[in-house]
């Protein structure tokens, strides 16, 4: 792939402000982006856009995808290609690999398909919103939308070359701990505090690793002042398991220690999964080999677009990037990374056999 074509691109779209909740002018550039290149678009209720492009081979549809959106602070990035030959920004925001070079790699790979007039299979191409918020645009991606028996999401970290074959399934919650409020001085004994019922609590059903699951609670506030006995704690957290059953069984433990004191509230997660087609794993990796990669498949222990994906029964599995240091300011990639990945969509489209 033409690497200086993929470094201009993907400066042009990290450029472009779209922190979760605020795609809209990303997408409507990405739209601008892929009229010459599809057939038609189309956008669900939460923001997810599909292009189509009607293949020249006589193969089943696939599926490309990537996300529009980044974490904070993602708005005024100014990506700087250094002497070492990595990109990172200026220091004052992310970079924004996570996950326009994924959105870069797909659109030149479709670009060179369409200028070199190569044979393709049918290809949907997928854009979602909200995928750093919980995957909070494809949780709700329905499967008439999409077509494509197969998918490959171009978002994971490590090298290129990495396959993940499975996900973590993720159950958040909100925990609001009952206590009842007292002058701490002059009658701290009518009083019950809240902080030591969340004590109870979190000795009773503690964080860290179980086995194939890891429970963690990530912030607890509560408390009005100094001489007031705290009468409400509010902790949220996650448990999160490749393993369905003993996600289940964890959420009912965490019900059965806190409920006595406790209002919890379960919020919207995401469905663990895995990649059990080894005919589809094999050529995947036949792929990454045609460019010269060795492909080593891997267990992932985060959450993609690819659960969801999954969700609806498509085979999928993710792709690794070659960024480092995601979600931080330090986030970095080369743009050897991304053209590579740009090759191996590129040959994703182009396979005339069916994967």
């Amino acid at each position: 792939m033409d690497t200086q074509a993929c470094l201009d691109l993907f400066f042009e779209l990290v450029r472009i402000d779209s922190e979760s909740g605020n795609e809209a002018n990303i997408r409507e550039h990405l739209i601008n982006l892929m009229k010459p290149l599809v057939s038609g678009w189309e956008t669900d209720s939460r923001g997810n856009i599909k292009f189509t492009v009607p293949g020249t081979l006589d193969t089943a549809p696939r599926l490309l995808s990537s996300h529009m959106d980044t974490v904070a602070p993602g708005c005024g990035i100014k990506p700087v290609l250094g002497a070492d030959g990595v990109i990172r920004s200026n220091g004052d925001t992310i970079l924004g690999a996570d996950d326009k070079d994924g959105i870069t790699a797909i659109i030149c790979a479709l670009r060179k398909v369409k200028k070199q007039n190569v044979p393709h299979a049918p290809l949907e191409i997928l854009f979602t919103a909200g995928e750093e918020k919980s995957l909070s645009g494809s949780r709700y991606l329905e499967k008439d939308f999409i077509s494509a028996p197969c998918a490959w999401v171009f978002d994971g970290p490590g090298a290129p070359g990495t396959i993940y074959r499975n996900g973590v399934g993720k159950k958040s919650f909100i925990i609001k701990v009952k206590g009842r409020a007292a002058h701490a001085g002059l009658a701290p004994e009518k009083g019950i505090n809240a902080f030591m019922l969340a004590v109870q609590g979190l000795t009773a059903f503690p964080p860290g690793r179980r086995d194939n699951a890891t429970v963690n609670y990530g912030t607890v506030s509560g408390g009005k002042a100094d001489n007031i006995v705290p009468e409400e704690v509010v902790l949220t957290g996650e448990i999160r398991s490749r393993d369905t059953a003993l996600l289940e069984k964890l959420t009912e433990e965490l019900f059965s220690a806190w409920q006595d004191f406790s209002e919890i509230e379960q919020l919207a997660g995401y469905p663990a999964y895995e990649e059990t087609d080894e005919t589809f794993l094999n050529r995947t990796k036949n792929i990454f080999s045609s460019c010269g990669i060795t492909p080593v498949v891997k267990d992932f222990s985060a959450g993609s677009d690819a659960n969801h994906l999954a969700r609806l029964g498509l085979k999928v599995c993710l792709l690794a990037m070659g960024r480092s240091d995601n979600h931080t300011k330090s986030e970095s990639t080369r743009p050897e990374f991304i053209s590579l990945m740009s090759d191996i969509a590129f040959k994703l489209m182009t396979c005339q056999e069916n994967i």
